[in-house]
């Protein structure tokens, strides 16, 4: 029985604090990126249909490095528009909404506001996990940083 409750909680509550991590609420995550001075990424995607998005999911965003990263130095916040998978209306109405406000024609788009709300930039994700991801919103963040 304890090697049944070490190995759930071994496997479980890793999943369950990458699945915590992704903020929903645009305003929630936007107050807490100024509270704790960090940028947000916002993750526009397609879950139940994009095959782009299931990649960057697999190969990076669920990789324990970027995981850590983003623990230590974002506010995630995830966009859904799915085609078949049930959403909250009024989730459904935001992210309509901040599709086009932030002008998002395709998924997956990535896109980083500085802890204030304004746009850092837009995150393109190139092959090679999530060391390629980190490296692209570091440079972001500095190059920002350098124009304050």
């Amino acid at each position: 029985m304890k090697f049944l409750l070490l190995l759930i909680t071994a496997i479980g509550i890793p999943a369950l604090a990458h699945a915590d991590a992704w903020h929903t609420n645009y305003n929630r995550a936007l107050s807490r990126a100024k509270a704790e001075q960090k940028p947000v990424l916002m993750y526009f995607t397609g879950s139940d249909f994009c095959g782009y998005c299931k990649k960057l999911d697999r190969e990076a965003l669920d990789q324990r490095a970027f995981q850590a990263y983003a623990a230590q130095n974002l506010v995630l916040l995830k966009l859904d528009y799915p085609a078949r998978k049930p959403q909250p209306r009024h989730e459904r109405e935001q992210n309509q909404i901040l599709k086009m406000r932030y002008r998002v024609s395709g998924f997956p788009t990535l896109i980083l506001l500085k802890p204030g709300g304004k746009i850092a930039g837009e995150i393109v994700y190139t092959r090679g996990g999530p060391r390629p991801l980190i490296s692209q919103i570091e440079r972001t963040i500095h190059r920002q940083a350098g124009r304050r």
